[in-house]
């Protein structure tokens, strides 16, 4: 990926890499739109652990700011508010969570790391101009409940689709419109030199 600092930041979940799902495509669609898009490649993306994540996401984002717009996926959606939570005096642009969630997943007890410490929303809420975020109503993986918990957690809007399951290409998700024009409908704009 290139070393320049990207206008967004695409994070993906538990097992996917920059080539998943509908992540290259989201880049492709953003670079058509004269944005540069990076997909974060997080280590050991199938045995996630919540330190090296950190870890990589801070090497990738470098220093965002209020022009730096971030796409998260799943557990990706916790590892970036995670992130920002450890960087109070980051403030970014638009902030786009996809199946995301922040309550323990049953299904998922590997994952309980990722769950500390707590979340603080008070704090969250002024650290994004704008989040929003998009459930499916038939995801297997977490349910529309906890991804609904989150939106209200962060007074977002939540924007429900039918038949996307969890997101995946398994799913037949190898594009994301809605992601796209949220992403549109809320980037910051650019200053001028």
């Amino acid at each position: 990926m290139s070393s320049l600092p990207a206008d967004v930041y695409i994070v993906p979940g538990y097992g996917a890499t920059p080539r998943s799902h509908w992540f290259p495509w989201l880049r492709r669609r953003l670079a058509a739109d004269g944005l540069q898009a990076q997909v974060v490649a997080l280590p050991a993306p199938t045995n996630p652990q919540p330190a090296p994540w950190q870890q990589a996401l801070a090497r990738a984002v470098g220093q965002p700011g209020p022009t730096t717009s971030i796409v998260a996926h799943s557990l990706g959606c916790l590892t970036l508010l995670h992130y920002l939570q450890s960087r109070p005096a980051v403030k970014v642009g638009a902030v786009v969570l996809v199946a995301g969630f922040y309550e323990v997943l049953d299904r998922y007890p590997n994952l309980q790391p990722f769950f500390e410490p707590a979340l603080d929303f008070g704090q969250l809420r002024g650290q994004a101009q704008a989040y929003r975020v998009i459930a499916s109503r038939d995801d297997t993986h977490v349910p529309l409940e906890r991804t609904q918990a989150l939106a209200q957690a962060l007074h977002a809007p939540l924007k429900e689709t039918n038949r996307c399951g969890h997101f995946l290409a398994e799913d037949g998700v190898s594009r994301l419109p809605l992601a796209l024009d949220l992403l549109r409908g809320n980037r910051p704009p650019k200053p001028t030199p």
